[in-house]
């Protein structure tokens, strides 16, 4: 097909009657905006061989897709339409087009039973003017664990038999936006699981019979909802405007409606968290929350969990209260092993709650976490001999000199300084990033003559660091940092370093270019030259240890992993919320957590000549 900027769906044979079924039209409108944009990406490569990509080069590039449109009219069809638009080079799949325009088209799904639009892999996915009719899901965006960003807007979705709009089970790192939208009798509004989501200027009214569920079910990261009319058709047990299970929740200018009386407007999911950058929050500010109707949970905010913080201001309160806790949480024994100042509740500038908010968030109380420290010292000590033992079976990485960022690893001594030399340290003082807990709660080093060992030694990680302080470096002779990893039984755990200028301050962050495992890279390096110039520096070195391997299906590490308990995302019910520890699909592959007791074997740290 020649290359346009837009693939309309008529030129396909679609009708938009309201008679026909237009699905095999609409399916290869689809197909030929994935051929176009083929060729297009290609041609982007070829104009800009030396463009840098994602994730350290030229091989990962989004596709550029034409617009798909769709004039005005009824377009009935009978199967899911995938929208999925062409992604080449990583994965070699199909990733999601960048717009779908509707003017005011009607999209009308007869088959009860089947999706409308739906992307399993989506990078940039542009869906607006559009009115949905029946179906499952009508809208359902999904990236795979890759980096995405969804739009839907100036859409109306109504008698949507399941969620009406689905935002991934795997959208890691990826903003979902959705604006100027209507729901309408649908059983259910909108699914979210991307890291940052923002639903605004939304109307609606939830369907008749909706029981013992909510319209919004927030999962993920950051949520922020403003300026929502939400109309409620009070006639089923159990009834709720939001299932919270996100981390960070910020509602504003809402009317929860109290047609019929309102039913409840939050049921929160979602646990405190003890480290600092994933503390849990919920915020309502200047709404109308009313709530006669769920007499099981009569609130504005029912806590199945506490998060860490509840705030609640300059709203209007109809005659309920405004927390409540569920009785099976004993507030007095509930917050375990969190540092001071990480909790905080308050209800201010509002009016009509009927009762103050329970004594135990007031005055909270945090008790200590049995089995908080982790590895004991003696523990640590002794699985840190038979990783040495393990080391010295172990081959080296002797052979051919390795590649990595451009630079030959230099193998004659003349050519390469060691590190630590001189006034190095190996040392875990000092605090994770953005936290209140020490680096020991997480890491034990231990600079041994086979390497450096650190060890994972508690359940979580944190951003936590080792160090490596004082080391001087001549960047005139010596300009690359390189350091070479040690093959593990589960292959390599990837590290990210962070080089600091003691005089300047100023810092490098040297990512790994994929997570760890058995194909992942044993030899890293970085010109320091980039960022410290040249001359006599010295640097502190902080070292990161990934909490994660890849792994492909087959690898002996995801049946290790089960049968310590690890599951598939999938396979439980809240993966965000759950303490069950979850691998998660990155391509064909899987992510999983390494255990407790882990350890990465830095073979050796050198800055070497150029």
């Amino acid at each position: 097909m020649e290359r346009t900027n837009e693939i309309n769906v008529k030129d396909f044979g679609a009708k938009g009657d309201g008679i026909a079924d237009d699905t095999a039209a609409i399916n290869a409108a689809f197909a030929a905006m994935r051929k176009a944009a083929g060729s297009m990406t290609r041609s982007i490569r070829a104009a800009h061989p030396d463009l840098p990509g994602q994730w350290g080069g030229p091989e990962w590039f989004p596709g550029t897709c034409p617009a798909v449109v769709f004039p005005c009219g009824h377009y009935k069809i009978s199967d899911a339409i995938n929208i999925s638009g062409k992604f080449t080079g990583f994965t070699d799949r199909d990733m999601g087009a960048h717009a779908i325009r509707g003017d005011n088209a009607v999209i009308d799904q007869i088959n009860p039973d089947k999706d409308i639009f739906v992307s399993t892999y989506s990078i940039m996915t542009h869906i607006t003017g559009f009115k949905f009719v029946n179906g499952r899901t009508q809208v359902w965006l999904d990236v795979n664990n890759m980096s995405g960003f969804f739009k839907v807007t100036d859409c109306s979705f109504h008698e949507a038999r399941g969620f009406a709009v689905i935002f991934g089970y795997h959208c890691n790192s990826t903003l979902a936006y959705l604006a100027g939208c209507c729901f309408i009798n649908c059983e259910q509004w909108i699914y979210t699981m991307a890291d940052v989501s923002t639903f605004r200027d939304v109307h609606g009214g939830t369907r008749a019979g909706m029981a013992d569920k909510a319209a919004f079910d927030i999962r993920g990261g950051i949520v922020t909802m403003d300026n929502i009319m939400a109309t409620p058709w009070c006639d089923a047990p159990d009834q709720r405007f939001i299932d919270n299970r996100c981390s960070q929740l910020k509602l504003s200018n809402w009317r929860f409606g109290g047609e019929f009386g309102g039913f409840l407007p939050i049921r929160n999911f979602r646990k405190y968290d003890r480290r600092v950058p994933w503390q849990t929050s919920i915020v309502v500010d200047n709404c109308f929350l009313a709530n006669q109707c769920n007499t099981r949970r009569q609130c504005v905010i029912y806590c199945d969990e506490v998060p860490n913080r509840i705030a609640v201001t300059n709203s209007v309160v109809v005659g309920i209260p405004v927390i409540m806790v569920d009785p099976r949480i004993d507030l007095k024994n509930y917050f375990k092993g969190l540092p001071a100042g990480m909790l905080d509740f308050s209800v201010e500038h509002c009016t009509g709650q009927l009762s103050d908010m329970p004594e135990g968030l007031k005055h909270p109380v945090v008790v200590k976490l049995a089995g908080d420290d982790g590895l004991s010292d003696a523990e640590v000590a002794r699985r840190m001999d038979a990783a040495a033992a393990i080391a010295r079976k172990t081959p080296t990485g002797k052979g051919p000199a390795a590649v990595a960022n451009g630079h030959r690893e230099q193998t004659d001594p003349a050519k390469h300084k060691d590190i630590p030399g001189n006034k190095g340290q190996w040392t875990v003082d000092g605090f994770a990033d953005g936290e209140t807990m020490p680096n020991t709660k997480y890491y034990a080093v231990s600079p041994r003559k086979e390497g450096v060992i650190i060890m994972h030694r508690h359940k979580e990680y944190g951003n936590a660091w080792a160090v490596l302080k004082d080391v001087e470096i001549d960047l005139d002779r010596f300009p690359w940092l390189t350091y070479r990893l040690k093959l593990l039984d589960h292959g390599y755990s990837p590290c990210t370093l962070r080089v600091i200028d003691r005089e300047s301050g100023n810092g490098l962050l040297c990512n790994p270019p994929a997570f760890g495992g058995r194909n992942a890279p044993a030899y890293y390096a970085y010109d320091l030259r980039v960022s410290f110039g040249r001359g006599v520096r010295t640097f502190d070195i902080r070292v990161y240890v990934g909490g994660l391997i890849q792994c492909d299906k087959d690898d002996p590490e995801v049946a290790k992993a089960r049968a310590r308990g690890v599951r598939r995302q999938d396979e439980v019910e809240n993966p965000v919320q759950s303490d069950v520890p979850t691998m998660c699909p990155a391509g064909d592959d899987f992510l999983i957590p390494l255990d407790i007791g882990a350890y990465t074997l830095m073979e050796f740290m050198r800055a070497e000549a150029e």
